[in-house]
């Protein structure tokens, strides 16, 4: 199983153009937590409210690649 680190780093190999800000405001004591699928590393790593993109857009990516299998 990958870390929220390794999900993350991985979507920002295959050119993600959310993955940096995901790597930025991902909590600290997430990065290392085990973790099934990308969908739910950007579910549970950081809040939405939080960051200047908002909620919409972060869920918008979460749906995407929740129905993709992601």
């Amino acid at each position: 199983m990958k870390t929220v680190k390794e999900w993350l780093l991985e979507a920002k190999e295959h050119g993600y153009d959310w993955a940096d800000a995901a790597l930025e405001y991902a909590d600290p004591e997430t990065l290392d937590a085990p973790e099934n699928c990308l969908s739910q590393c950007i579910l549970g790593s950081f809040y939405f409210d939080s960051t200047t993109e908002g909620r919409g857009y972060w869920f918008a990516i979460f749906k995407d690649l929740q129905s993709k299998g992601f």
